[in-house]
């Protein structure tokens, strides 16, 4: 069973994270978002990544991490710089 204080630290953390999140989201430009969705890409393919070598699998991580991080950059630069919530004056 968890300890209680460790509980607590990743409450704590996860609404930190949250709260990033929406600021992020709601207040800056989209890129700001795409570079925060990168990192916390990175981040999270990282624990992947040690989660397989620790059961002995061969993988090739930081290519992996970088490749992964650059999936979020390559949708905003695909999507422009209008972004996602962008409507258009011309009727359909």
């Amino acid at each position: 069973m968890a300890d209680n204080t460790s509980l607590a630290k990743r409450t704590v953390t996860s609404a930190l994270v949250i709260i990033l999140v929406a600021l992020v989201m709601l207040y800056f430009p989209n890129w700001a978002f795409s570079l925060l969705a990168s990192i916390m890409v990175g981040f999270a393919l990282m624990e992947f990544f040690n989660i397989v070598e620790r059961k002995k699998i061969l993988v090739y991580k930081y290519i992996g991490i970088i490749i992964g991080m650059c999936v979020p950059v390559m949708i905003y630069f695909q999507k422009g710089i209008e972004g996602y919530f962008y409507r258009s004056s011309r009727s359909s």
